[in-house]
């Protein structure tokens, strides 16, 4: 029993596009935490106490975001870097079983 072994690289790259996409769609959040806190004032005297707390929190939530961002662009990178490593070696594979067949007089196939 034979099985065939087949890599799609063309979805591979496409989902590379996809996984960057979600990444880039970080953007627009990560742009709009620094619009979204506001300064101790804003909070009144009763709830002052307040501020810093949600500073920070909004600081740690920018700071998440820019790390998925940045680990999202990462791994597209390396997806469309396994689908030409896997095209390039599949190539070399095939160049050196034709070289074969030829010196077997054509009795391997590919």
């Amino acid at each position: 029993m034979s099985h065939e072994i087949a890599i799609d690289c063309g979805g591979l790259r496409s989902h590379a596009q996809h996984v960057e996409a979600a990444a880039r769609g970080l953007d627009d959040p990560i742009g709009a935490i620094g619009f979204m806190t506001i300064g101790s004032d804003a909070y009144g005297l009763m709830c002052g106490f307040a501020a810093l707390p949600t500073v920070a929190m909004g600081a740690g939530a920018g700071a998440s975001l820019v790390a998925t961002r940045e680990l999202l662009l990462r791994t597209a990178g390396i997806v469309r870097a396994i689908a030409e490593d896997f095209e390039r070696r599949e190539q070399e594979n095939c160049a050196e079983i034709r070289e074969l067949e030829s010196r077997l007089d054509g009795t391997v196939y590919v």
